[in-house]
């Protein structure tokens, strides 16, 4: 999996740093990295072996309420 540092992005071009792809391409993973119903990119976070995809959901800001509360892969 990509580095947090590496992000997202590395699905959809060739990455740099650590850990560097053994298998990556020739074609990419994904054309464009989606976003959120809301339009706003989801945040990666990869510690280790566990990764996390988030959507700080309506509002954009971390915690809140309703469609303003965050989703996470991990509670999924």
């Amino acid at each position: 999996y990509p580095s947090t540092e590496q992000g997202l992005d590395a699905l959809a071009a060739r990455p740099t740093g650590n850990p560097t792809p053994r298998n990556w391409g020739p074609e990419p993973y994904l054309r464009k990295i989606p976003v959120d119903a809301w339009g706003t990119p989801f945040i990666y976070t990869n510690e280790g072996f566990n990764f996390d995809i988030v959507s700080l959901g309506s509002d954009g800001e971390e915690g809140g309420e309703g469609i303003a509360s965050d989703i996470r892969l991990a509670d999924i």
